[in-house]
């Protein structure tokens, strides 16, 4: 976990649903594949892929076997991000100073 109280992939997951709710990713893009976005993020394919899963699980993103990730929902990688956020801010009540960070720098 980083200092900010996240797994690592689920600040990847903050990430892109930074992109898709700024509209940098529409609604039926395809995301960029795992050995893309390894690289990208410096991690490794399964964090990517745990990342993803959580998307998919709140309705951001879906997957299609065979074909790829696609964006889903802007409307609900905002939901997403807002509940990241109250999320943090419920943990920073316990640990000062702590936040979710508004944009994920992964360079």
């Amino acid at each position: 976990m980083e200092s900010d109280g996240l797994t690592q992939y689920t600040r990847i997951a903050v990430s892109l649903a930074e992109r898709i709710a700024a509209g940098d990713l529409q609604e039926g893009d395809k995301l960029s594949g795992r050995s893309k976005l390894s690289p990208e993020y410096s991690v490794s394919p399964e964090t990517i892929r745990r990342a993803v899963r959580l998307l998919a699980d709140m309705k951001v993103v879906q997957v299609k076997e065979q074909s790829g990730v696609y964006v889903l929902s802007a409307d609900n990688a905002r939901r997403f991000l807002h509940n990241m956020h109250d999320r943090a801010d419920m943990l920073g009540s316990r640990r000062r100073g702590t936040v979710v960070p508004r944009h994920f720098d992964h360079r």
